[in-house]
């Protein structure tokens, strides 16, 4: 099997869920099958840097083909045109006219069993690919994303821009991803909304494989000394993810605190908002922590972790993490989306703000539980998310890709 990749980025060192998602996937596949990149990026970036970093972390890659993203004139041409034709401007960021010279000479001779499209930014080259077979990994349902945004903003601008992005994204949805053999998703929840905005796609869920730093770490605080103490992590700069965690500091801790008056809390994240870094420096107790060299080593310490936000699609890598690395967690039901959890044996999911405190309580008042919490999630995560399983599933749906164009050649 030989199989192109399509990729919209650098994705060493992944910094996101999606990046955490190929980069752990290319590590079993690229011994599996046969893989050549493409990426597409920044004009600025060291190719020569980028092409060694991937050849180091993954010797048996075939080709890595790189392209550069538009600049002025041309960046500004491919977003009107992207809007022209009533789909998101920020998709023109990945236009790119040798990219699509390149795949009209090269996918047929270049004898690709199948293309794989990592994100739907990739999306708009499908039909410069002919009749080979094509998978897309979506991740999200952006326009379910942008929907989400838009209802739970506090924001005038976010509100009125969010109906317009969501049409945007959605007609994209509905008019592209049909083209595909098969769209893939990392959550239920994404999966099921895609089918009624997109219908008819071929469409399935998989996991993002954990990293080894996660999977294969020895845990170590379930043997030290217990400590009353809370993390929340995220990307503080969302202002909707900062709301959650705001409304947590302001309202839940403060009944937490009525019992455990010595709790500590730390927020750990770059570029909190103006309203939450303000929220912080007001709050006793609370400290908010930039950035960590060694994340899994942060991570390895007797937390209660605490997701607050009320807005999530796909998978949450960083509840994820937590989860394998046997924190007790505790979050909102739309935060689990892909993980295949069960409140009350591998987490906390929570319903309102009431189901929050009250198993924050019960998780700071028992070492126990949250030890025995802690365990069975991460025995859950790390046995459901190795990569060598997400990357036997992603292979198996290649095969079958395959397999079905051919019988109906």
């Amino acid at each position: 099997m030989k199989i192109l990749v399509i990729i919209p980025y650098i994705f060493l060192p992944p910094v996101s869920g999606n990046q955490n998602l190929l980069s752990n996937l290319l590590k079993y596949v690229a011994n599996e099958i046969y893989c050549d990149l493409i990426l597409l990026v920044n004009s600025d970036t060291d190719i020569t840097a980028s092409k060694a970093a991937i050849r180091r972390v993954y010797p048996n890659i075939g080709n890595i083909i790189i392209f550069t993203k538009p600049r002025g004139i041309s960046l500004l041409l491919a977003m009107f045109q992207a809007f022209a034709n009533g789909y998101h401007p920020a998709l023109g960021r990945y236009h790119n006219k040798l990219l699509i010279n390149w795949l009209s000479k090269n996918v047929v001779k270049g004898g690709y069993d199948l293309i794989h499209f990592d994100m739907f930014h990739t999306a708009p080259y499908r039909k410069f690919c002919k009749d080979t077979p094509t998978l897309l990994v979506s991740s999200d349902a952006y326009s379910m994303a942008a929907q989400n945004a838009g209802t739970l903003s506090r924001k005038i601008k976010t509100r009125l821009r969010s109906p317009i992005e969501t049409t945007l994204l959605k007609n994209f949805e509905k008019n592209e991803y049909s083209k595909f053999n098969m769209v893939c998703t990392v959550s239920e929840v994404d999966a099921k909304y895609l089918q009624s905005v997109a219908s008819p796609i071929e469409i399935k869920t998989i996991g993002i494989a954990l990293d080894p730093a996660f999977s294969e770490r020895k845990i170590t605080h379930l043997n030290t000394k217990p400590e009353k103490k809370i993390l929340c992590t995220g990307n503080l700069d969302h202002a909707i993810i900062s709301d959650g965690i705001i409304e947590f500091l302001k309202r839940d801790l403060v009944s937490i605190r009525k019992f455990h008056p010595d709790v500590k809390v730390t927020i750990l994240g770059k570029n909190p908002t103006v309203e939450l870094k303000r929220c912080i420096e007001i709050t006793d107790r609370v400290k908010h922590v930039d950035f960590v060299d060694h994340y899994d080593d942060f991570l390895d310490q007797d937390w209660v972790y605490v997701y607050p936000q009320k807005c999530a699609t796909g998978l949450q890598t960083k509840l994820q993490q937590a989860l394998s690395l046997a924190l007790p967690v505790v979050g909102y039901k739309v935060s689990f989306g892909g993980l295949m959890i069960k409140s009350g044996t591998h987490c906390y999911v929570c319903n309102n703000s009431d189901d929050l405190v009250r198993h924050v309580l019960s998780l700071i008042s028992d070492v126990r539980l949250r030890r025995e919490i802690g365990l069975n999630a991460a025995t859950h995560i790390r046995e459901n998310f190795s990569i060598n399983k997400v990357g036997t599933q992603m292979v198996e749906i290649y095969k079958d890709i395959i397999k079905h164009y051919k019988s109906v050649e």
